[in-house]
């Protein structure tokens, strides 16, 4: 089975929050540079033939260096040649078939009985995210009953990452960053840096 490497760095993209004259292939490249290990796709807006080619001009910025997977539908992510999909819990069954079985699959986990329905099912990392009720309790929850690594985000601020992580997620997601920051490669370091070492503050 795959395993990501941890502790996770993942960056979701949006492309709407970036800086003028920044392109998502770039802003991603320069936060893979910085340590990120897994890259989200999610701008699901974009009709298919559009995301087709903004895919390949990611993978190309990416260039081998991180894991990288396309929120929402299996078979978009596999015909864009992405290493998985991250797809709500109800999906998961489908997904994995669509995907076969090395195909880097996550579920998309919102509340308790996501966790509970997702416990059993074949995938290889769980996101968490933010909008969920009490999350800092459903990390912890996840990460005792689930075998795979647990992301929490997306967007933590430094004092959740550093709860998270002491509840035993294996990392974090962020979006507002690596989408708009100035220095996105040293902004990348600083959380990793956190996550590797709890007594390490992140700068507010």
């Amino acid at each position: 089975m795959r395993a990501l490497s941890e502790p996770v760095l993942a960056v979701v993209t949006d492309r709407t929050r970036l800086a003028p004259r920044w392109a998502l292939a770039q802003a991603v490249a320069e936060a893979v540079t910085g340590g990120a290990n897994l890259v989200i796709l999610n701008e699901p807006d974009l009709p298919r033939p559009a995301l087709a080619t903004l895919a390949r001009f990611l993978r190309d910025g990416i260039a081998g260096r991180a894991s990288w997977v396309l929120v929402g539908s299996a078979e978009s992510a596999r015909a864009c040649g992405a290493d998985g999909a991250l797809v709500g819990v109800g999906d998961l069954a489908a997904a994995r078939h669509a995907l076969g079985e090395s195909g880097l699959l996550g579920a998309i986990v919102r509340s308790e009985s996501d966790a509970r329905a997702a416990i059993h099912a074949d995938f290889f990392y769980a996101a968490v995210d933010w909008a969920a009720s009490d999350t800092l309790s459903l990390v912890t929850a996840l990460c005792r009953a689930a075998s795979v690594p647990v992301i929490a985000g997306m967007d933590p601020t430094p004092d959740q990452a550093r709860a998270a992580r002491a509840a035993g997620a294996a990392g974090i997601a962020l979006c507002q960053g690596p989408m708009a920051a100035e220095h996105r490669a040293a902004l990348v370091r600083e959380y990793l840096r956190s996550a590797a070492d709890p007594d390490h503050p992140l700068e507010e």
